[in-house]
């Protein structure tokens, strides 16, 4: 999966360009809105390896739940989910889902979102232990699909820098990958279309 939020052929037909001769341009300008996008809500919208599973380590804050950030499916090839439950950086205890813990929001899937949060069920007998790094999850890490309202944004904030220049095209004073550049309440049409998908950041 892309880390570019519009392809540029998208971006051509939205804009009724049919020329070749500023692909370049017009790539790096997505480029740029797309990490300016990741930047603004603090998430990004793509699987960060969509052909591997990732290790992430968490520190709880409850002992009942635990927030996990963007979990897009946990692993089906090993122990998803392991918890070191006394501290010796051994993680010898397996959660099992729908039996130790459930995924939330739990209509995830169906909404096409991805898991935030881990909740231990009631009847588990495990619990979660605010020990630094207690917590193993094994998965695939982002969003399985880029929402329509970040394309939207996307090609609204492209649009935008291409306009930014003084040359035809261009994207004057932007980075290769957009270093420096920030979505502000300035640019009210962007802010208002990625404001609900806002993330707040989590300590783990």
């Amino acid at each position: 999966m892309s880390d570019l939020y519009v392809e540029v052929s998208a971006y051509k037909a939205a804009m009724n360009i049919t020329k070749d001769a500023h692909d370049d341009d017009i790539e790096r300008a997505i480029l740029a809105a797309s990490r300016a996008i990741d930047d603004a809500t603090h998430r990004y919208f793509y699987l960060k390896d969509a052909s591997a599973d990732e290790v992430r380590y968490f520190t709880p804050r409850s002992r009942t739940w635990l927030e996990i950030g963007d979990l897009a499916a946990l692993s089906t090839t090993s122990d998803p989910v392991l918890l070191d439950m006394d501290s010796d950086g051994s993680f010898e205890s397996v959660l099992t889902e729908n039996v130790d813990f459930v995924l939330e929001p739990l209509n995830a899937t169906e909404d096409e979102v991805p898991y935030e949060r881990l909740r231990m069920l009631p009847l588990s007998s495990y619990w979660l232990i605010e020990y630094p790094r207690s917590v193993q999850i094994t998965g695939r890490w982002g969003w399985s699909s880029v929402p329509t309202v970040i394309e939207q944004a996307t090609l609204i904030l492209a649009s935008r820098y291409l306009k930014r220049t003084d040359a035809p095209f261009g994207i004057a004073g932007l980075g290769p990958q957009g270093e420096g550049v920030r979505i502000a309440k300035s640019d009210p049409d962007v802010y208002a279309l990625i404001e609900p998908l806002i993330k707040k950041a989590v300590l783990a």
